[in-house]
Protein backbone atom coordinates (compact mmCIF):
# COMPACT_ATOMS: atom_id res chain seq x y z
CA UNK A 1 0.00 0.00 0.00
CA UNK A 2 1.32 3.43 -1.01
CA UNK A 3 0.70 6.56 1.06
CA UNK A 4 2.76 8.94 -1.03
CA UNK A 5 0.01 10.28 -3.26
CA UNK A 6 -3.47 11.68 -2.75
CA UNK A 7 -6.17 10.68 -5.22
CA UNK A 8 -9.21 12.87 -5.75
CA UNK A 9 -12.30 11.65 -7.59
CA UNK A 10 -14.49 14.35 -9.08
CA UNK A 11 -17.83 12.79 -9.94
CA UNK A 12 -19.08 9.64 -8.24
CA UNK A 13 -21.57 8.22 -10.70
CA UNK A 14 -21.34 4.60 -11.86
CA UNK A 15 -17.74 4.81 -13.13
CA UNK A 16 -16.43 7.17 -10.43
CA UNK A 17 -17.81 5.00 -7.62
CA UNK A 18 -16.52 1.84 -9.31
CA UNK A 19 -13.00 3.29 -9.45
CA UNK A 20 -13.25 4.35 -5.79
CA UNK A 21 -14.45 0.91 -4.65
CA UNK A 22 -11.63 -0.94 -6.43
CA UNK A 23 -8.92 1.42 -5.17
CA UNK A 24 -10.15 0.74 -1.64
CA UNK A 25 -10.74 -3.00 -2.09
CA UNK A 26 -7.30 -3.53 -3.67
CA UNK A 27 -5.66 -1.29 -1.03
CA UNK A 28 -3.79 0.91 -3.48
CA UNK A 29 -3.54 3.79 -0.99
CA UNK A 30 -4.77 4.58 2.51
CA UNK A 31 -8.33 5.87 2.81
CA UNK A 32 -7.13 9.14 4.31
CA UNK A 33 -5.40 9.81 0.98
CA UNK A 34 -8.66 9.45 -0.93
CA UNK A 35 -10.98 12.43 -1.48
CA UNK A 36 -14.23 12.72 -3.42
CA UNK A 37 -16.56 15.42 -4.68
CA UNK A 38 -20.03 14.75 -6.08
CA UNK A 39 -22.51 17.46 -7.12
CA UNK A 40 -25.47 15.45 -5.78
CA UNK A 41 -24.83 15.97 -2.08
CA UNK A 42 -27.09 13.14 -0.87
CA UNK A 43 -25.15 10.73 -3.05
CA UNK A 44 -21.87 12.22 -1.82
CA UNK A 45 -22.94 11.68 1.79
CA UNK A 46 -23.95 8.08 1.07
CA UNK A 47 -20.62 7.30 -0.62
CA UNK A 48 -18.58 8.88 2.19
CA UNK A 49 -20.44 6.75 4.73
CA UNK A 50 -20.27 3.58 2.65
CA UNK A 51 -16.53 3.74 1.95
CA UNK A 52 -15.42 5.79 4.96
CA UNK A 53 -13.76 8.49 2.84
CA UNK A 54 -13.77 12.28 3.04
CA UNK A 55 -15.35 14.76 0.66
CA UNK A 56 -14.08 18.19 -0.32
CA UNK A 57 -15.44 21.13 -2.27
CA UNK A 58 -14.24 21.26 -5.86
CA UNK A 59 -11.51 23.87 -5.43
CA UNK A 60 -10.05 22.14 -2.37
CA UNK A 61 -10.25 18.75 -4.08
CA UNK A 62 -8.23 20.03 -7.05
CA UNK A 63 -5.74 21.73 -4.75
CA UNK A 64 -5.15 18.66 -2.55
CA UNK A 65 -5.11 15.91 -5.19
CA UNK A 66 -1.84 14.72 -6.71
CA UNK A 67 -3.92 12.65 -9.13
CA UNK A 68 -7.38 13.97 -9.98
CA UNK A 69 -9.76 11.50 -11.62
CA UNK A 70 -12.33 13.40 -13.65
CA UNK A 71 -15.47 11.23 -13.83
CA UNK A 72 -18.23 13.79 -14.29
CA UNK A 73 -20.70 13.79 -17.18
CA UNK A 74 -19.13 15.33 -20.32
CA UNK A 75 -21.96 17.86 -20.56
CA UNK A 76 -21.08 19.15 -17.07
CA UNK A 77 -17.48 19.97 -18.01
CA UNK A 78 -18.10 23.36 -19.61
CA UNK A 79 -19.88 24.78 -16.56
CA UNK A 80 -17.17 23.31 -14.31
CA UNK A 81 -14.22 24.88 -16.12
CA UNK A 82 -15.90 28.27 -15.95
CA UNK A 83 -15.85 28.03 -12.15
CA UNK A 84 -12.45 26.51 -11.31
CA UNK A 85 -8.87 26.33 -12.51
CA UNK A 86 -7.03 23.04 -12.78
CA UNK A 87 -3.49 22.74 -11.46
CA UNK A 88 -0.67 22.52 -14.01
CA UNK A 89 1.43 20.53 -11.55
CA UNK A 90 -1.13 17.81 -10.81
CA UNK A 91 -1.99 14.80 -12.95
CA UNK A 92 -5.48 14.94 -14.44
CA UNK A 93 -6.99 11.54 -15.34
CA UNK A 94 -10.04 11.94 -17.55
CA UNK A 95 -12.49 9.09 -18.16
CA UNK A 96 -14.83 11.34 -20.15
CA UNK A 97 -15.87 9.98 -23.53
CA UNK A 98 -15.21 12.10 -26.60
CA UNK A 99 -12.90 14.69 -24.99
CA UNK A 100 -9.33 14.54 -26.23
CA UNK A 101 -6.02 15.54 -24.65
CA UNK A 102 -5.71 18.64 -26.83
CA UNK A 103 -8.90 20.04 -25.27
CA UNK A 104 -7.50 19.78 -21.75
CA UNK A 105 -4.21 21.34 -22.84
CA UNK A 106 -5.79 24.22 -24.73
CA UNK A 107 -8.82 25.05 -22.60
CA UNK A 108 -7.79 23.95 -19.10
CA UNK A 109 -4.04 24.60 -19.61
CA UNK A 110 -3.32 21.21 -18.05
CA UNK A 111 0.26 20.01 -18.52
CA UNK A 112 -0.07 16.46 -17.18
CA UNK A 113 -3.01 14.61 -18.63
CA UNK A 114 -4.18 11.01 -18.94
CA UNK A 115 -7.11 10.17 -21.17
CA UNK A 116 -8.65 6.77 -20.43
CA UNK A 117 -11.61 4.73 -21.58
CA UNK A 118 -12.73 2.19 -18.95
CA UNK A 119 -15.86 0.05 -19.13
CA UNK A 120 -18.45 -0.95 -16.55
CA UNK A 121 -16.60 -4.18 -15.70
CA UNK A 122 -14.11 -2.17 -13.61
CA UNK A 123 -16.78 -2.43 -10.92
CA UNK A 124 -15.75 -6.05 -10.37
CA UNK A 125 -12.07 -5.57 -11.20
CA UNK A 126 -12.50 -7.11 -14.66
CA UNK A 127 -12.54 -3.96 -16.74
CA UNK A 128 -10.66 -3.02 -19.86
CA UNK A 129 -8.90 0.36 -19.68
CA UNK A 130 -7.32 1.81 -22.81
CA UNK A 131 -5.30 4.96 -22.09
CA UNK A 132 -2.78 7.52 -23.30
CA UNK A 133 -0.79 10.03 -21.28
CA UNK A 134 1.06 13.26 -21.99
CA UNK A 135 3.48 15.25 -19.84
CA UNK A 136 3.89 12.65 -17.07
CA UNK A 137 7.22 11.57 -15.67
CA UNK A 138 8.08 7.90 -15.22
CA UNK A 139 7.00 7.78 -11.56
CA UNK A 140 3.64 9.38 -12.30
CA UNK A 141 3.03 7.09 -15.27
CA UNK A 142 3.80 4.02 -13.17
CA UNK A 143 1.32 5.12 -10.51
CA UNK A 144 -1.40 5.68 -13.11
CA UNK A 145 -0.69 2.18 -14.42
CA UNK A 146 -1.07 0.83 -10.87
CA UNK A 147 -4.47 2.52 -10.56
CA UNK A 148 -5.69 1.00 -13.81
CA UNK A 149 -4.32 -2.45 -12.97
CA UNK A 150 -6.56 -2.47 -9.90
CA UNK A 151 -9.54 -2.01 -12.22
CA UNK A 152 -8.73 -4.76 -14.71
CA UNK A 153 -6.76 -5.10 -17.94
CA UNK A 154 -4.70 -1.98 -18.71
CA UNK A 155 -3.54 -1.11 -22.22
CA UNK A 156 -1.48 2.04 -22.86
CA UNK A 157 -1.63 3.24 -26.48
CA UNK A 158 0.24 5.83 -28.53
CA UNK A 159 -2.72 7.09 -30.57
CA UNK A 160 -5.92 8.68 -29.24
CA UNK A 161 -7.67 7.27 -32.27
CA UNK A 162 -7.37 3.86 -30.59
CA UNK A 163 -9.16 5.23 -27.51
CA UNK A 164 -12.05 6.36 -29.70
CA UNK A 165 -12.16 2.88 -31.22
CA UNK A 166 -11.99 1.28 -27.77
CA UNK A 167 -15.08 3.30 -26.81
CA UNK A 168 -17.04 1.47 -29.50
CA UNK A 169 -15.72 -1.97 -28.51
CA UNK A 170 -14.76 -2.29 -24.85
CA UNK A 171 -16.79 0.71 -23.68
CA UNK A 172 -20.02 -0.27 -25.43
CA UNK A 173 -19.34 -4.01 -25.73
CA UNK A 174 -21.09 -5.08 -22.50
CA UNK A 175 -24.22 -3.28 -23.69
CA UNK A 176 -24.11 -5.16 -27.00
CA UNK A 177 -23.77 -8.47 -25.16
CA UNK A 178 -26.62 -7.78 -22.72
CA UNK A 179 -28.87 -6.71 -25.59
CA UNK A 180 -28.09 -9.94 -27.43
CA UNK A 181 -28.90 -11.84 -24.23
CA UNK A 182 -32.26 -10.09 -24.09
CA UNK A 183 -33.00 -11.04 -27.70
CA UNK A 184 -32.28 -14.71 -26.94
CA UNK A 185 -34.35 -14.63 -23.75
CA UNK A 186 -37.29 -13.00 -25.49
CA UNK A 187 -37.22 -15.39 -28.45
CA UNK A 188 -37.26 -18.50 -26.26
CA UNK A 189 -39.82 -17.04 -23.84
CA UNK A 190 -42.02 -16.74 -26.90
CA UNK A 191 -41.79 -20.55 -27.18
CA UNK A 192 -42.90 -21.00 -23.58
CA UNK A 193 -39.51 -21.18 -21.85
CA UNK A 194 -39.22 -19.64 -18.39
CA UNK A 195 -36.91 -16.61 -18.10
CA UNK A 196 -36.05 -17.73 -14.59
CA UNK A 197 -34.83 -21.03 -16.02
CA UNK A 198 -33.06 -19.62 -19.11
CA UNK A 199 -31.15 -16.64 -17.69
CA UNK A 200 -28.74 -18.49 -15.33
CA UNK A 201 -27.98 -20.99 -18.11
CA UNK A 202 -27.34 -18.19 -20.57
CA UNK A 203 -25.03 -16.30 -18.20
CA UNK A 204 -22.98 -19.44 -17.48
CA UNK A 205 -22.89 -20.36 -21.16
CA UNK A 206 -21.65 -16.93 -22.22
CA UNK A 207 -19.12 -16.54 -19.40
CA UNK A 208 -17.83 -20.08 -20.01
CA UNK A 209 -17.62 -19.51 -23.77
CA UNK A 210 -15.65 -16.28 -23.32
CA UNK A 211 -13.32 -17.91 -20.81
CA UNK A 212 -12.78 -20.80 -23.24
CA UNK A 213 -12.04 -18.33 -26.06
CA UNK A 214 -9.56 -16.45 -23.89
CA UNK A 215 -7.67 -19.66 -23.08
CA UNK A 216 -7.80 -21.21 -26.55
CA UNK A 217 -4.93 -20.77 -28.99
CA UNK A 218 -7.52 -20.23 -31.74
CA UNK A 219 -9.48 -17.12 -30.75
CA UNK A 220 -11.14 -16.29 -34.07
CA UNK A 221 -14.91 -16.36 -33.36
CA UNK A 222 -15.63 -17.63 -36.86
CA UNK A 223 -13.50 -20.72 -36.17
CA UNK A 224 -15.08 -21.19 -32.74
CA UNK A 225 -18.58 -21.06 -34.22
CA UNK A 226 -17.56 -23.96 -36.46
CA UNK A 227 -16.58 -25.97 -33.37
CA UNK A 228 -20.03 -25.52 -31.82
CA UNK A 229 -22.33 -25.44 -34.86
CA UNK A 230 -22.08 -28.91 -36.39
CA UNK A 231 -23.53 -29.26 -39.87
CA UNK A 232 -27.27 -29.96 -39.78
CA UNK A 233 -27.43 -29.40 -36.01
CA UNK A 234 -29.55 -27.16 -33.78
CA UNK A 235 -27.00 -24.33 -33.52
CA UNK A 236 -26.57 -24.30 -37.30
CA UNK A 237 -30.32 -24.02 -37.77
CA UNK A 238 -30.48 -21.04 -35.40
CA UNK A 239 -27.61 -19.26 -37.16
CA UNK A 240 -28.97 -20.09 -40.61
CA UNK A 241 -32.23 -18.31 -39.77
CA UNK A 242 -30.31 -15.23 -38.62
CA UNK A 243 -28.23 -15.16 -41.81
CA UNK A 244 -31.35 -15.44 -43.97
CA UNK A 245 -32.68 -12.33 -42.24
CA UNK A 246 -29.49 -10.46 -43.25
CA UNK A 247 -28.31 -10.05 -39.65
CA UNK A 248 -24.79 -9.11 -40.78
CA UNK A 249 -26.17 -6.16 -42.76
CA UNK A 250 -28.13 -5.05 -39.69
CA UNK A 251 -25.00 -5.23 -37.54
CA UNK A 252 -22.97 -3.27 -40.09
CA UNK A 253 -25.59 -0.53 -40.08
CA UNK A 254 -25.65 -0.48 -36.25
CA UNK A 255 -21.85 -0.22 -36.11
CA UNK A 256 -21.92 2.65 -38.58
CA UNK A 257 -24.51 4.51 -36.48
CA UNK A 258 -22.46 4.01 -33.31
CA UNK A 259 -19.29 5.19 -35.07
CA UNK A 260 -21.00 8.35 -36.33
CA UNK A 261 -22.50 9.06 -32.91
CA UNK A 262 -19.11 8.66 -31.26
CA UNK A 263 -17.63 11.28 -33.61
CA UNK A 264 -20.44 13.71 -32.82
CA UNK A 265 -19.80 13.37 -29.07
CA UNK A 266 -16.39 15.02 -29.39
CA UNK A 267 -16.62 18.21 -27.39
CA UNK A 268 -15.94 21.49 -29.15
CA UNK A 269 -15.03 24.52 -27.08
CA UNK A 270 -13.51 27.78 -28.28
Amino acid sequence: MSAKFTIGILGCGTIGEAILSQIIEKKLIKKENLLICEKEKQKEKRICQKYNVKSEKIKKLIEKSDFLILAIKPQDLISLIQKVKFSKRRVLISVLAGIDIEFFERVLKVKKIVRAMPNLMIKVGKGTIVWKDKGLNKKEREFVKKIFEKLGESKRVKSEDLIDKATLISGCGPGYLYFFEELILGSFENLGFSRKFILPLLIKSFSGALFFQEKEKEKDPKKLVEKVASKGGVTSEFLKALKEKKIFEIFKEAAKKAFEKNKKLKLKYD
